[in-house]
């Protein structure tokens, strides 16, 4: 069904917005609804069925606008999800419920910053006694490192970008 996206794409460009979270299901889904309206889902096929019939061009649209539609409806049910969860943390009574967010990221912060100056000590190491071992462990440590501060930081970043949207509302900007 991978070609019928390009149809899709064509029909209605404002798609290609949606496919940065969950990329190959969301053009599986607008691949399928390609086929169900044009009734065929080879790509060829429905090229041509296309034009020859504008009324199905229509169709087609109306029916990948619904789609997107029903994809940013379920998008807004997860911020809601992730919106109720941290609004609940901020109003937990005890300090380790509410205070988890920062005090992970001044943690990740400080374990970031010493396993940089490690790297940076191993490197000076390596190069002064010119051990090859030693600068070839340094590329494996940061990628392992890259892994480990990977995930962590993604949830940092949007916990940290959802907390400042949060203040810049209640100081009055919308």
């Amino acid at each position: 069904m991978a070609p019928l996206i390009g149809i899709a794409l064509q029909a209605l460009p404002s798609l290609v917005g949606m496919f940065d979270d969950d990329a190959g299901e969301v053009a599986e889904k607008a691949a399928s609804v390609v086929a169900s309206v044009l009734g065929t889902a080879n790509p060829v096929e429905a090229r041509r069925r296309l034009e020859a019939n504008p009324e199905i061009a229509l169709q087609l649209k109306e029916a990948l606008y619904n789609f997107q539609i029903q994809i940013e409806r379920e998008k807004t049910k997860r911020l809601q999800s992730v919106n109720h969860t941290m609004q609940a943390e901020t109003q937990a009574k005890h300090w380790w419920s509410s205070a988890w967010r920062p005090l992970w990221g001044a943690l990740s912060a400080v374990t970031f910053f010493v396993a940089v100056i490690g790297i940076l000590i191993i490197a000076y190491i390596a190069i002064k006694d010119k051990d090859p071992n030693a600068i070839a462990m340094i590329p494996m440590l940061v990628m392992q490192l890259t892994l480990l501060f990977g995930v962590p930081g993604a949830i940092l970043g949007v916990a940290s970008w959802h907390r400042g949207k949060e203040k810049r509302i209640q100081a009055g900007e919308h």
